[in-house]
């Protein structure tokens, strides 16, 4: 029987010491089978103090708007389709960078970088992170990109990418942190019936993961063995050996901070 699963899992990175994970992920069940996941990766950098707390807060924006979005047309999932791709292009990561922005200036008082009575605005920078978003749904899918990262489809055909990342090719990483972040942003949307498709994976992983391996080739069969070894053993046993594998892909790679989100659904 095929039954659906989620997992989650963000390692420290060996170059870091295995030491404060820039890393954040967060994933949310709605009604009607409706799953919002989403990854975020702080910069990380001296001018990006905060960036773990921007990473947190990212995923919890997306996920916050992607939610009003849903409760604003009664749960009705024709007219929530009609939401997200009337919104896709802009008006949505407008609203995301606005929540995180509120967000991150609340942090900012908290953490004593701005007083309230001033009415100063918190730096953006200090907060910057990538972010990686899906909506997945019994009749369709829906993704977003800002940054580096990658979100993959894997069944028993393969390993294809959901969206298309090109924009973010180059030696500079967009942020959510930048003025007008929707200006370096991907986004997909995919009618697809899910259960034409079982048994399947969408992963989400920070760039720590692709990073880590020889080439292209060795990443996209690293991410078929996970789909591979999830339908074989079961997601219960990959959860607990998730971050032992992680934390060795980064010790054997690039040495950064990685996540693994994964939602899908296998016979187990």
């Amino acid at each position: 029987m095929i039954k659906p699963f989620r997992m989650r899992k963000s390692v420290a990175g060996a170059s870091h010491g295995y030491k404060n994970c820039q890393d954040a992920s967060a994933i949310e069940l709605l009604e009607n089978e409706i799953v919002i996941a989403s990854v975020a990766d702080g910069h990380g950098s001296a001018k990006c103090k905060y960036s773990d707390r921007g990473a947190k807060i990212a995923t919890k924006a997306f996920v916050s708007v992607v939610k009003k979005l849903w409760t604003s047309v009664n749960y009705d999932q024709e007219a929530f389709i009609r939401l997200l791709r009337q919104k896709e292009s802009v008006d949505l990561i407008q609203e995301i960078h606005c929540n995180w922005k509120n967000r991150i200036q609340q942090s900012g008082l908290s953490l004593g970088i701005v007083d309230e009575e001033d009415g100063i605005e918190v730096d953006s920078e200090l907060f910057g992170t990538t972010l990686l978003g899906i909506v997945i749904a019994p009749t369709f899918v829906f993704a977003l990109q800002i940054g580096d990262g990658d979100i993959m489809f894997v069944n028993d055909d393969g390993v294809k990418k959901v969206l298309d990342s090109s924009k973010f090719l180059g030696t500079e990483t967009y942020s959510l942190s930048n003025k007008h972040p929707w200006e370096h942003a991907a986004t997909s949307f995919q009618r697809v019936e899910i259960a034409s498709v079982s048994p399947y994976m969408f992963m989400m992983t920070t760039d720590g993961f692709a990073n880590s391996f020889r080439d292209n080739d060795q990443y996209l069969i690293a991410c078929q063995e996970y789909f591979n070894t999830i339908k074989k053993y079961g997601p219960n046993l990959v959860k607990r050996q998730l971050h032992k594998w992680l934390s060795q892909t980064s010790t054997d790679g690039c040495g950064d901070d990685i996540t693994f989100l994964a939602v899908g659904a296998v016979d187990y």
